[in-house]
């Protein structure tokens, strides 16, 4: 419980830093693109932080693997997607987006065993 806690704060921070990274430090250096990438992987990453404390109560409520899987999916997802977004959006470099949508999958799918650990007897 204590690693997923750990996880959701860092996520929440980063996610708090790019944003005004976006916000402030990369106005006039990068393109309009390039800031709108940035924010919109801030803002997936902190709802994926915020999804990781939902992970949290899940496991004290039902214990299993199937939501540790969850929170697994959601980090991946986060390093994949908002990751490869971030770097996009600062460097320009079009190779990075290629890892973006098998973060979007490991977000899906980290959702999806949520779903099922939920509902898991």
């Amino acid at each position: 419980m204590r690693g997923w806690l750990v996880a959701a704060g860092i996520n929440g921070f980063m996610s708090i830093a790019m944003g005004a990274l976006g916000a402030h430090l990369l106005q006039g250096r990068v393109s309009a693109h390039g800031i709108d990438l940035v924010d919109t992987a801030a803002r997936y990453q902190m709802y994926h932080a915020l999804a990781l404390i939902g992970i949290v109560w899940l496991t004290t409520v039902k214990p299993g693997i199937v939501a540790q899987l969850a929170g697994f999916a959601f980090l991946l997802g986060t390093v994949l997607f908002s990751g490869s977004l971030y770097a996009l959006g600062i460097t320009g470099i079009g190779g990075f987006a290629i890892l973006a949508p098998f973060g979007g999958v490991a977000f899906m799918l980290g959702w999806l065993a949520l779903v099922l650990a939920a509902i898991r007897n």
